[in-house]
């Protein structure tokens, strides 16, 4: 296994550990629905997201955590712990509530970061701008890689795998 994979396992054991503590302390506690969703939004989420950007982590990997968070996720919604995932992950056309996955947020926290680089123009942000153009050139295509309106163009496998989220 390589180094880079021990540091994220390593990393997402840390974040299964805290996201245990915090969901005993707050289901020992006596905080109203609301009280508990603003404690996991404000102290919970930030904590496990800070250092997720930095790697590359799958759904499968994120499941354990999601599972810790979810019963205090649903309690501050007051919902019952059967209720459907697909519901309370759902888009609100289809009748969700469109609350985040954790891996949903972590992409959505790459493309923050993405961003928040290219708007500073830093070192980050040239490094990241050259590997669009490489991608550029590897597709073979005129125009910068983001303002593309090829349909498919990332879901299909013209870009190399290095690109998936």
């Amino acid at each position: 296994m390589s180094p880079l994979m021990e540091t994220t396992k390593c990393k997402l054991s840390e974040l299964l550990k805290k996201a245990c503590q915090w969901a005993n302390k707050i289901h020992h506690t006596h905080l109203a629905a609301q009280e508990r969703w603003i404690a996991y939004c404000s102290c919970l989420k930030p904590a496990l997201f800070y250092l997720l950007p930095s790697h590359t982590v799958s759904s499968r990997d994120l499941l354990p955590i999601q599972r810790v968070v979810n019963r205090e996720i649903l309690h501050s919604q007051n919902l019952n712990q059967t209720f459907p995932k697909a519901v309370l992950y759902g888009m609100t056309e289809l009748g969700g509530l469109v609350i985040p996955t954790h891996h949903a947020e972590n992409i959505a926290e790459k493309v923050i970061y993405i961003l928040h680089h290219f708007q500073r123009n830093d070192e980050v942000g040239y490094k990241l701008q050259c590997s669009l153009w490489v991608a550029q050139m590897e597709v073979g295509i005129r125009d910068p890689i983001l303002t593309t309106k090829y349909d498919g163009l990332i879901s299909s496998h013209i870009i190399p795998n290095s690109w998936s989220v």
